[in-house]
Formats: C-alpha cells, structure tokens, sequence
C-alpha cells in the first residue's frame, strides 16, 4: 500500500494493483480506491468499505458502490468527510444491475478523512458489497 501524502516518487512509480484494500492509492496526478467484496455483519449493522486520510492534494474523485447482482436486499450506502456524512445511496430490492449509474462526483479537500460505509437494511444474512473511487489529484505548484 502506497503511503498517504508523500514518501512516493511523483512519476507513477509503485503503480501496480496489488488487490483490495482500504486506503486511497496514488499514481502520479491520479487516485483510486477499491474495497473489495466485504459482507455485510447482518440487518441493520454498518460495514467500513474504505477508510483513510487524504494527503497534501486535494481530490476530485467519483466514488461508486455496489453489491452481487442475485442480492434482493435493501442496502444503503454512505460516505463521511471528517465524521459528518455528506451523501448517501440506497439500492433496494434487487435492482444490483442499476449500480452502474450510481457514482457520486466529490471533492476532497486536503488532509481529510474518508469513510465509505453500507448497511443491509432488511437481512440477517451476509450480502458482498464493495465500495471504488477513482479520481485525479491536485497540488499546489508553489
């Protein structure tokens, strides 16, 4: 996993995806972040998608979540700047197919932290659900 906010060369090196994890990656002036199938607990109990810290950049990201497309379950998802949830989404019923159309234009500010998070709202059971931001970064030339 790439450090956060420096300590890696800024012309893509260490680029490669080594797999799911819960901290924003860093290529060059491009970020990205993928949870990786992770169960929901049971009914109404929230799961950490993804968890980190912004560095020295700010972020214009899309964040994006999901789950396996023969769940039938009620799963609401959510995402917090600094502890304070800034948007959500809800995929009910068993509409798994309209994931594709549901990503989330967001800008993070520097040194900020980011939780995406989701909770089954009508099953006991474990449901997959997984979280991704992409986006690019901007720092300051100065």
């Amino acid at each position: 996993m790439a450090p956060i906010g420096g300590g890696q060369a800024g012309f893509g090196s260490g680029g490669s995806f080594t797999g799911p994890a819960e901290a924003l990656e860093i290529i060059g002036d491009h970020c990205y972040a993928f949870s990786g199938p992770i169960d929901t607990p049971g009914a109404d109990t929230q799961v950490t998608l993804l968890d980190f810290t912004s560095g020295n950049y700010y972020a214009v990201v899309q964040i994006q979540f999901g789950l396996r497309h023969d769940t039938t379950d009620n799963i609401s998802y959510l995402v917090t700047l600094n502890g304070n949830e800034v948007c959500g989404y809800t995929i009910t019923g068993g509409v798994g197919d309209s994931q594709q159309s549901n990503a989330l234009n967001l800008i993070i500010a520097p040194y900020t932290e980011v939780l995406t998070a989701g909770v089954n709202n009508s099953s006991g059971g474990a449901r997959p659900i997984w979280s991704a931001i992409v986006g690019r970064i901007y720092r300051d030339s100065v």
